[in-house]
């Protein structure tokens, strides 16, 4: 396994919000991106407050670092750190990739057996230097370009086929229309017509765009031969921690309803050790009636049309690149029924899809799309 981590910034959100959304310098989003370019399979980050984070538990915004805090301070961080991450990965074992500064990893270093330190010895300004070289074709470029630029819709959108917002909706057009012909499934057809390995798209009725349903979501997953376990968990295993898409619905039904136990809902309850660190404020009861309330608007509301995808890259980038014209897309506006609408997180509202990550990133061209269209079923 890989495992990046990542050490947290001064510049952060001056509200709640989960992790790797909390830190908004240049400095994370490039190290969160080059973690994701190079495949890891976690990402943790190392906050000064809160030791080892999940990327999505939810932190409270705070002040505080390791730079100013004293060797005894920073070994005994460092202790809960390991004891934490040694609870989830193996130290002896697995592959570290450490984006993180010395007063951050000097005591963590030396109980980690295989560990690679890509920033070591460069300064900040060279860091950036680094994240913009390895990055010049991925989300940080990209992102922080649309950021800036999304309101003016005359702006052309930088991408590596220099589409136009007006090409890539054309685009978005032909994805849409392509999916709209697929076969359509639902949760009562069982699993099995559904392909061992694959990409998921999803539709809401009442959600539409060009001339048909709306795509809401675009899923995949990494593990060989797990497309059928991973609709099943959207659709039936009622456990927030297997499915963010459940989790992201809990969210809007408690934000909804103004539910103070949203806060909690929030918590990173997967390993044991949270389980019981978060036992006494858990409400089991109250979290299986929101449970049964998500299965019940899942299986009503949504369908989703299969494309068969062998290869774990092509499913990732595939993946990446129909999220990227989807939310880039002006004509895919959610209603103003839309549940998602309701949601504490920024992105989803915003974006009209049940997602964050790859928002915004690099739009399939005609050639790629014309590639994946043979593969739907």
């Amino acid at each position: 396994m890989r495992v990046a981590l990542i050490s947290c910034v001064a510049k952060k959100l001056n509200y709640p919000a989960i992790a790797r959304d909390m830190y908004v310098s240049p400095l994370f989003k490039g190290a969160f991106e080059y973690a994701k370019i190079n495949r890891v399979d976690k990402i943790f980050i190392l906050s000064a407050k809160y030791g080892l984070l999940n990327e999505s538990e939810l932190i409270e915004p705070y002040d505080e670092s390791l730079n100013n805090k004293s060797v005894c301070e920073r070994k005994k961080w460092a202790s809960m750190v390991l004891s934490s991450l040694s609870k989830q990965v193996c130290l002896q074992t697995d592959e570290f990739v450490l984006l993180a500064g010395i007063k951050y990893r000097q005591y963590l270093v030396k109980h980690i057996n295989n560990v690679s330190i890509p920033l070591q010895g460069l300064s900040i300004g060279k860091q950036l230097a680094f994240y913009k070289k390895h990055l010049s074709n991925t989300n940080y470029q990209k992102s922080i370009w649309f950021n800036k630029c999304s309101s003016n819709s005359e702006i052309i959108v930088e991408t590596s086929t220099q589409l136009s917002l007006f090409e890539n909706e054309n685009i978005c057009d032909q994805l849409h229309s392509l999916v709209h012909k697929g076969r359509r499934f639902d949760f009562s057809m069982g699993y099995n017509d559904i392909p061992a390995n694959g990409i998921y798209i999803m539709f809401e009725k009442g959600e539409i765009a060009h001339g048909g349903d709306r795509i809401v979501r675009i899923g995949t997953h990494t593990g060989d031969k797990q497309l059928k376990s991973r609709i099943y968990q959207h659709f039936e295993n009622e456990n927030k921690n297997r499915s963010i898409f459940r989790k992201n619905i809990g969210r809007c039904f408690l934000h909804r309803d103004n539910n103070p136990y949203l806060h909690t809902w929030e918590l990173d309850t997967t390993t044991k050790e949270k389980k019981k660190k978060y036992a006494d404020i858990i409400n089991r009861s109250l979290e299986e009636e929101i449970e049964k309330q998500i299965t019940k608007y899942i299986q009503t509301n949504l369908s989703f049309c299969l494309f068969n995808v062998p290869l774990k890259d092509d499913r990732m980038y595939y993946e990446a690149r129909m999220i990227g014209s989807v939310s880039r897309c002006q004509k895919c506006n959610s209603t103003q029924y839309w549940l998602g609408r309701f949601s504490p997180v920024e992105k989803v509202r915003e974006s009209g899809l049940w997602q964050i990550m790859e928002l915004y990133s690099n739009p399939l061209n005609e050639e790629e799309l014309s590639f994946i269209s043979k593969s739907l079923i």
